[in-house]
């Protein structure tokens, strides 16, 4: 993917604009830097757990995964009690009223788990 800097700037001012983003000012700041609002703020209608935001953003950064794969690299927002903890807030995040926000994939051929993946895209405006 290649983009201009005046492209990047423009879906930056996009998502300033829909409050999933905001500007962050501190004394000496050379250039401009944002924060989400990816959930849990006083703009949005989407409330997510600590465990739910830990799966969904390691979801949106590394694709599609077992659950397995999401308890160890998800590590570090999260810590998982075990498996079953993982797999039931998969399945709470499939099962949303106002979502889905994750589906379980078929299992591949030859493999052991299902993969998961993020439903986030297939919802823009």
């Amino acid at each position: 993917m290649n983009l201009t800097e005046q492209e990047v700037q423009e879906q930056l001012d996009n998502l300033v604009k829909r409050h999933f983003l905001r500007t962050v000012s501190g004394f000496g700041n050379r250039v401009t830097k944002y924060e989400q609002r990816f959930c849990n703020s006083e703009f949005g209608d989407l409330k997510l757990s600590a465990a739910e935001v830990a799966l969904v953003t390691t979801l949106l950064l590394r694709g599609a995964q077992t659950p397995g794969e999401l308890r160890s690299r998800a590590s570090r927002m999260h810590e998982f009690s075990d498996m079953t903890e993982v797999e039931s807030t998969l399945e709470r995040l499939a099962s949303r009223e106002d979502g889905p926000y994750v589906v379980r994939l078929a299992r591949e051929p030859g493999k052991r788990e299902s993969r998961y993946m993020h439903l986030f895209l297939r919802r823009r405006r």
